[in-house]
């Protein structure tokens, strides 16, 4: 496939021939100066591209490390909700076998004194009227 702006030998031969009727002197310096601006410009253009392309990759980079950071933040502050949770969790359960073994003890232990002063007061009742 032909490249743009190619022309074949016969074109070229074409336009020296039309060049040189209509009089134009150093034509071939003219087009390699043109050229060069060109070329300049391309380049330009080419480095002003990659300049962009460089600045939004940094900016992307940039973006997404914020972004893991950020979620890096909220798993942690997960984890530490959640380890809180268990905590308290743990805490008031903790809390309330306690208190229900407290209670148990307390009225085991107090009916089986009663019961013995009972039982001791009516012996010693018992005794003492025997007497």
């Amino acid at each position: 496939m032909r490249r743009k702006g190619r022309p074949t030998k016969r074109w070229k031969e074409e336009a020296e021939r039309d060049l040189q009727v209509l009089g134009v002197r150093r034509w071939r310096e003219l087009v390699a100066g043109r050229e060069k601006r060109r070329r300049r410009w391309r380049n330009r253009n080419r480095n002003r591209k990659r300049k962009k392309r460089r600045r939004r990759r940094r900016r992307r980079r940039k973006r997404k490390r914020k972004r893991k950071k950020r979620r890096r933040k909220r798993k942690r502050k997960k984890r530490r909700r959640r380890k809180r949770k268990r905590r308290r969790r743990r805490r008031r359960r903790r809390r309330r076998r306690r208190r229900r073994r407290r209670r148990r003890r307390g009225r085991r232990g107090g009916r089986r004194r009663r019961k013995r002063r009972r039982i001791e007061h009516t012996h010693s009742h018992q005794v003492v009227s025997a007497l």
